[in-house]
């Protein structure tokens, strides 16, 4: 990590850019707190580093026992996915999506969160169709992990 920040802030250095963004890298850019909207969605899903609750209108889940499977980075583009275990009676999921479009410059919209009840609608999980449980999320400004699009180098 610290060696990507060298090379980000190098190259930033010499393209006469102002590079804000590599004090993002010192956070984890999923972390923070995040508004459901939509049928169903309404609620709070918070992503901390030790721990993620979903509270909405569907769902009533605190987790404090998961893996990160997959994680992807690329642009405004994010996605990790977060594998729930064991499975309990008070939280359905076994795993989570929670991904940036690429599309939306601002780090406060254009975020969505996926849920999986089964392994199966998990490994399905390129078929939209697959889903059972997806929301669209706003996510709360925080500085240290995401910026306003103003302060990230221009693409």
């Amino acid at each position: 990590m610290n060696a990507l920040k060298f090379v980000l802030v190098f190259l930033t250095a010499f393209s006469g850019t102002t590079l804000v963004y590599s004090d993002v890298l010192e956070a984890n850019i999923f972390e923070g707190r995040y508004h459901g909207q939509g049928r169903g969605c309404g609620g709070i899903l918070t992503i901390q580093d030790k721990n993620i609750s979903w509270h909405s209108q569907a769902l009533n889940c605190e987790i404090d026992n998961y893996t990160i499977t997959e994680e992807e980075h690329g642009g405004f583009s994010h996605r990790i996915i977060y594998r729930v275990k064991p499975k309990n009676k008070t939280c359905p999921l076994f795993a989570i999506e929670l991904g940036h479009v690429e599309s939306f410059s601002s780090y406060m919209v254009g975020w969505y969160g996926t849920g999986f009840f089964t392994e199966k609608e998990y490994e399905n999980r390129q078929d939209p169709a697959s889903a059972s449980y997806v929301c669209a999320l706003i996510k709360d400004y925080n500085p240290r992990n995401n910026p306003e699009p103003k302060d990230l180098t221009a693409q």
